[in-house]
């Protein structure tokens, strides 16, 4: 499950590549575009709810994100990373188009031959793995499960600090 994970995410990376866009490359505009966008859906949103509670942080779980993120950015203007994207976009899907990227292609809108290389090179790294008794997640079992994938012509590159 975890190599199918990390897998769909390399896909996601991929979309954000052909748009021309990288974690580090988000200009002024489209900062100031997605705080705007995320203080009036915080302003929507809070509206809705029992003003007893604390709403920015009943709010940011609500985002699948911790209140210090949020408050990154509400105050600081920083911009959300991919991963966090796709959990704002599971329940507002807008923000694709606030951030001018094109939302991540579902397994079936992938080119046939494309989906055929993610499902051998898959197959080949739970094989592998399971022959070695090595879990996906740990760092040996993530090493060869990215140079079989990389055989397959798939480039990895790490988009998070950590």
């Amino acid at each position: 499950m975890i190599l199918y994970n990390q897998t769909m995410a390399i896909l996601d990376w991929a979309t954000i590549q052909l748009t021309g866009l990288g974690p580090d490359e988000y200009n002024a505009a489209i900062k100031s575009r997605f705080k705007n966008w995320l203080e009036q859906t915080f302003k929507d949103w809070a509206y809705l709810q029992d003003r007893k509670m604390d709403t920015q942080l009943r709010f940011s779980e609500h985002l699948g994100v911790s209140r210090q993120v949020l408050e990154k950015w509400l105050n600081k203007g920083s911009v959300p990373e991919l991963a966090q994207v796709v959990k704002i976009a599971a329940h507002y899907p807008e923000v694709y188009k606030v951030m001018d990227i094109d939302p991540p292609l579902s397994r079936d809108q992938l080119p046939p031959n494309f989906a055929t290389l993610v499902d051998n090179a898959k197959a080949e790294a739970e094989a592998e793995l399971s022959r070695l008794g090595l879990a996906s997640g740990s760092k040996e079992g993530l090493k060869i499960a990215t140079a079989i994938f990389e055989k397959y012509g798939f480039i990895f590159k790490q988009t998070t600090k950590g």
